[in-house]
């Protein structure tokens, strides 16, 4: 099977990134919530994974907070291999979540009470999204 590939033909100058990222809600035995996201160049999927969150989230929000980190931070990398090969600048990446809360906090972080317990490493995030 080594004689077997993926080929992938696009426009590399008209490139859009898209990306898709979730939490799943159903824990596991010992508590940590699944973290997925996938990653499509042109509709074609380019990057996906799925794997046990580090730490025990306390709220829906947070698991989906903390996936959405996860995603974006592969998307930069992504873009930055992108560039490297190509010599592009992708436009920015539309992320997309199902949860509203998660969203709010992406784009305009405050302290609430209910989310103080993130750890700040995770609000990296909100830097990426004020930076377009």
């Amino acid at each position: 099977m080594k004689n077997l590939w993926l080929t992938y033909e696009c426009n590399v100058t008209n490139s859009e990134l898209h990306a898709y990222s979730d939490a799943d809600g159903n824990m596991t035995e010992d508590q940590h919530i699944l973290s997925k996201y996938t990653v499509l160049l042109n509709n074609s999927v380019v990057s996906w994974s799925t794997k046990k969150q580090e730490i025990i989230s306390l709220s829906t929000t947070e698991s989906k907070y903390i996936a959405v980190t996860h995603t974006i931070k592969k998307v930069l990398w992504l873009q930055s291999l992108i560039h490297e090969i190509f010599g592009i600048i992708l436009d920015p990446t539309t992320l997309y979540s199902d949860n509203k809360s998660a969203i709010k906090l992406t784009k305009e972080y405050r302290y609430y009470t209910c989310t103080k317990h993130i750890n700040i490493k995770y609000h990296f995030i909100c830097w990426i999204v004020e930076k377009g």
